[in-house]
């Protein structure tokens, strides 16, 4: 199973993740700064664009305490429950250890954090309803591409809420 949205036509094998099928690193740096392009070479109204970065909470403990196949077979089920309720031109990806981003497209700020929200509960659920999993939770921090955003800058700012969102006790959204 392919767990990216083909909506660039762009995407090969080696930016792919091994483990969950996501985009890797590499091509989530591809599709950012292909998305940025088109924000700032458009004449018209863009769609708005958002990115979020997902961070499994405490995934080191799993790795140590239960071995690095349960912790595989984790980030396999978060992987799943991304991709599943990424709405159509959006991309999830797994940017490296338990961190993930997405990038929404066309959504409005309610929708994503919706999403998000769906997300987080989802894998709460789940993993708390599963045996064959640890009880796991997700923190999140999103932000929306402005005008004078880079690379950097946009990336930057969704780590800091995410940070923030560690800071505050994890398991939650912070919009930044």
């Amino acid at each position: 199973t392919r767990y990216w949205r083909d909506w660039s036509s762009d995407v090969c094998s080696s930016d792919l993740d091994v483990l969950t099928n996501l985009l890797n690193r590499r091509g989530f740096d591809h599709q950012l700064e292909r998305l940025i392009g088109e924000r700032q070479n458009a004449v018209s109204e863009t769609p708005q664009v958002f990115l979020a970065l997902v961070d499994v909470d405490h995934f080191k403990d799993v790795n140590d305490e239960c071995g690095h196949p349960v912790g595989d077979k984790m980030l396999e089920f978060v992987a799943r429950v991304l991709y599943e309720l990424v709405p159509e031109k959006s991309v999830a990806c797994r940017i490296g250890g338990d961190e993930f981003a997405i990038l929404f497209v066309d959504q409005s700020p309610l929708q994503v954090a919706a999403i998000l929200k769906d997300m987080k509960v989802a894998i709460d659920r789940e993993t708390g309803n599963r045996e064959d999993l640890v009880h796991s939770t997700i923190s999140i921090g999103v932000t929306q591409f402005q005008t004078e955003d880079d690379y950097q800058s946009i990336l930057q700012r969704a780590d800091r809420a995410l940070y923030r969102t560690k800071l505050s006790g994890r398991n939650r959204i912070t919009f930044r």
